[in-house]
């Protein structure tokens, strides 16, 4: 269950109240994964399934999504 992020941690540090959330920049599941921001875009627009959501231009993804498992 999500808690409340207070404006105060979200205007200091946006990436620590999202982790604290559950939720890590994209690039850092891609990382852990072994696969390119790129491939994480094409596996979602070819079904993936992931709690995502973007801010920004810049995504975030779930800490416990689990590894894709196709690769491009």
């Amino acid at each position: 269950m999500l808690s409340l992020v207070s404006m105060a941690s979200i205007r200091k540090d946006f990436d620590a109240a999202m982790e604290k959330q559950g939720y890590v920049r994209a690039k850092v599941m891609c990382e852990k994964w072994c696969i390119t921001s790129d491939q994480l875009s094409r596996l979602i627009k070819k079904g993936f399934e992931c709690d995502t959501f973007i801010v920004n231009g810049v995504r975030y993804i779930s800490k416990d999504t689990p590894e894709p498992c196709v690769k491009l």
